[in-house]
C-alpha cells in the first residue's frame, strides 16, 4: 500500500515561517538596545547580537545558563531584587550603572517586563536595556558648565567690586607712610603688613577675574618647546624648590591663547611648588622637587607636571576640579576649575594622578597643531 500526501503547501509555511523568524531576529540583532528572554529559573533563553557584546560572549554560551553565571557577582547582587520583583509579575524601569563582562561599565536605561502565560502567570521576563552613558555624561557637563557659567558672572561681579577699595586702602597706606616720616614715626612694619595683605588680597581677586573671563580665545600657531622655555623663566620658583625641565616636542606647534595658556601653566605649575615647600614635602624634608616633561603622544602634544609633595587624598582626588574646593587652607578653590576650563576651550583636556604620600602628576594635554616632522613620534 502507498500513501502520497501533497505538503507543498507545508513546506511553503515552514519556509514563510524561517524567513519571518530570520526577519526579526535581524531586526531584533539591530536594534541598539540590549535584549534579553530568561525563564523562572533564570536562564536565558534569548539574547540579541547588542547583549552578545555586552556580555562577551555568543548568544550559545549565553542561552540555557543562569543569569548568577554569566554577570559579575557583584552586578547579580544588585540584579536580585529586581528579578525576583519581574518574577512576582511587577513590571520595573530604573537607570542603573553596571560593570558588564565585557568588563565596560554602562550607565543603562533598563525596562524588565514580565512574560506572562495564557492563564497570567508568570513565566519568566524580557529585558530591554538602552546605553545612556554618554548621554548622562553630557548632561553632566552641560549642568557643570551651566554652573560655572552663573558662578562665573557673580565671582566676576565681587571681583570689580572689591578691586576698587583695595584701590583706595593702597593709596591711604602710601599717604599714611608719608605722613609717617615726616612726623618720625616706625610705622613700616605694620604698614609692610597691611601691604602683603593688599598683596594675597589681589591675588585672589585676580583668581577670581581669571575664572569669571569669559573672551573669546586669540589662538596662534604657538611652538611650544620655545614658548614654555620662555615662560618658566619669567616665573619665581620659591626657594627650597628644585625645578627640572625637559621638553622633547621638537618643532611641534599648537594653536593656543598663549595669554590664557600661561594663566593655566603657571597654575599648575604654583600648585606644584606649594605642595613641595618645607615640610610638605616626603618625610618632611624642605628639598621639594618638581619635574616637567613635555612630548608629543600621536596626534597630542602632552605636558606633565609633576611633584613629591604630599599628594592628594583619594576623597579629595574627586573634587578637586569641583570650584570653591581647596586642600589649601589658603586657596580660593578656584584654580584648578580654571586650568580645567582653558584646557577646554583650547579642546584639550587635563588629568590628576596622585596617591598620598606619592606626590601628584597633573597632564596636560592639547590637539598638534601641525603634522609631525618625519621621524618625529
Amino acid at each position: 500500500i502507498a500513501l502520497v500526501q501533497n505538503i507543498t503547501e507545508r513546506k511553503a509555511a515552514e519556509s514563510r515561517l524561517r524567513e519571518s523568524e530570520s526577519r526579526l531576529k535581524a531586526i531584533v540583532d539591530n536594534l541598539p538596545a540590549f535584549i534579553i528572554h530568561a525563564d523562572s529559573d533564570q536562564r536565558f533563553c534569548f539574547a540579541n547580537r547588542t547583549a552578545e557584546e555586552w556580555f562577551g560572549r555568543p548568544a550559545s554560551e549565553i542561552i540555557g545558563r543562569q543569569v548568577s553565571e554569566i554577570v559579575t557577582p557583584a552586578s547579580y547582587e544588585k540584579l536580585r531584587p529586581r528579578i525576583e520583583t519581574v518574577l512576582a509579575g511587577q513590571d520595573v524601569r530604573l537607570e542603573e550603572t553596571l560593570l558588564y563582562p565585557d568588563n565596560v561599565t554602562r550607565t543603562v536605561d533598563q525596562r524588565w517586563i514580565a512574560d506572562r502565560d495564557e492563564k497570567g502567570h508568570t513565566r519568566g521576563w524580557l529585558s530591554l536595556g538602552q546605553d545612556i552613558t554618554e548621554r548622562k555624561r553630557l548632561e553632566a557637563d552641560l549642568l557643570r558648565k551651566e554652573r560655572l557659567a552663573a558662578m562665573g558672572q557673580l565671582t566676576g561681579t565681587v571681583a570689580h567690586e572689591l578691586r576698587n577699595p583695595l584701590g583706595a586702602v593702597a593709596t591711604s597706606i602710601a599717604v599714611i607712610r608719608r605722613l609717617s616720616g615726616q612726623a618720625g614715626l616706625d610705622l613700616e612694619r605694620s604698614l609692610g603688613r597691611a601691604e602683603r595683605g593688599i598683596a594675597r588680597s589681589d591675588r585672589i581677586i585676580t583668581e577670581l577675574l581669571d575664572f569669571a573671563r569669559a573672551k573669546g580665545l586669540q589662538r596662534e600657531p604657538t611652538r611650544f618647546d620655545e614658548w614654555l622655555s620662555i615662560v618658566l623663566a619669567e616665573q619665581d620658583i620659591p626657594e627650597g624648590v628644585s625645578l627640572s625641565v625637559g621638553l622633547e616636542t621638537g618643532v611641534a606647534e599648537v594653536m593656543i591663547d598663549r595669554e590664557d595658556f600661561r594663566r593655566a601653566i603657571i597654575n599648575v605649575v604654583d600648585n606644584a611648588c606649594q605642595a613641595v615647600i618645607g615640610e610638605h614635602g616626603p618625610g618632611g624634608s624642605g628639598e621639594g622637587q618638581v619635574e616637567i616633561t613635555c612630548g608629543v603622544n600621536g596626534n597630542r602634544l602632552v605636558c606633565e607636571i609633576r611633584d613629591n609633595g604630599p599628594g592628594i587624598p583619594g576623597d579629595c582626588l574627586a573634587q578637586v576640579m569641583e570650584p570653591l574646593f581647596s586642600t589649601k587652607s589658603f586657596g580660593t578653590g578656584l584654580g584648578l576649575p580654571t586650568v580645567q576650563r582653558i584646557m577646554e576651550e583650547h579642546d584639550g583636556g587635563i588629568q590628576i594622578e596622585s596617591e598620598p604620600g606619592k606626590g601628584a602628576l597633573v597632564r596636560l594635554w592639547l590637539p598638534l597643531d601641525t603634522e609631525l616632522p618625519e621621524g618625529h613620534t
